[in-house]
């Protein structure tokens, strides 16, 4: 599983075809869906088409069991806001505990 699997490191073409995924020194094994709610959180957080994000969400929900994807948003909603504690400012804390609270209220 990519641990940083974001919108950042996909590529695609001019048609929107994938070509590739990038940035694999964070990878492991692992569940497959844990990368595709990284995706999600990414998704959330640039404001993605909501029809995108609420597709994956329902992907997702529907290959995790409840208690596995809560604890997989609480794990990516620590990370995120530890990492914007130590390397943003604190509008930007702010803005992950809502995107945090809102992803856990899924």
């Amino acid at each position: 599983m990519h641990l940083d699997y974001h919108s950042g490191n996909v590529l695609v073409d001019t048609e929107g075809q994938l070509t590739g995924i990038i940035d694999w020194d964070g990878w492991a094994r692992g569940d497959r869906w844990f990368s595709l709610e990284v995706l999600a959180f990414d998704l959330t957080w640039r404001c993605a088409d909501t029809a995108v994000r609420d597709r994956l969400d329902a992907l997702i929900a529907a290959a995790v069991p409840a208690d596995r994807l809560r604890a997989y948003r609480a794990h990516l909603s620590l990370r995120m806001v530890d990492w914007v504690i130590r390397h943003d400012e604190a509008r930007a804390v702010d803005y992950w505990l809502a995107v945090a609270t809102e992803r856990l209220s899924v």
